[in-house]
């Protein structure tokens, strides 16, 4: 917890929030993407879903209304029930990332990544996955 959101904890309060996926949630994204404060709840009801882990309620507003169901927001488990692949489409097409992936390769997965993470946390992994998966293809 504290290599990945070590920002956001400091070290003696690891033993509070480990196992804790609820309150890391509430914690780390709080008064971010549109989210409340820590106590609203918001972090962990607009965690990341879908395939491209949408996250934050102002993410999850402009998917349901693109989606033309303001349900999502009610009852945010939706996007894995019924928009699990539709939330990546919506997401690649708003941030215009489909012309990053014309061709796979290590350098192209790294720009991909970091369009969408801002960083490149587990990209060994991402890049084996990739290229493994377009094999497939």
């Amino acid at each position: 917890m504290l290599v990945v959101f070590g920002k956001y904890f400091k070290s003696s309060q690891a033993q509070v929030f480990a196992r804790k996926p609820e309150k890391i949630a509430n914690r780390v994204y709080a008064n971010r993407m549109g989210n409340g404060d820590e106590c609203s709840g918001d972090g962990w009801k607009f965690r990341g879903r879908g395939a491209i882990q949408l996250t934050g309620r102002n993410n999850y507003e402009i998917f349901a209304n693109k989606m033309r169901n303001l349900q999502i927001l009610e009852c945010p488990s939706l996007v894995i029930e019924k928009h699990f692949f539709d939330v990546a489409l919506f997401y690649f097409k708003e941030n215009r990332l489909w012309h990053l992936c014309d061709v796979v390769t290590n350098e192209s997965i790294v720009n991909l990544t970091r369009r969408i993470n801002g960083g490149t946390n587990g990209l060994k992994d991402r890049i084996t996955k990739t290229k493994y998966f377009y094999s497939l293809l």
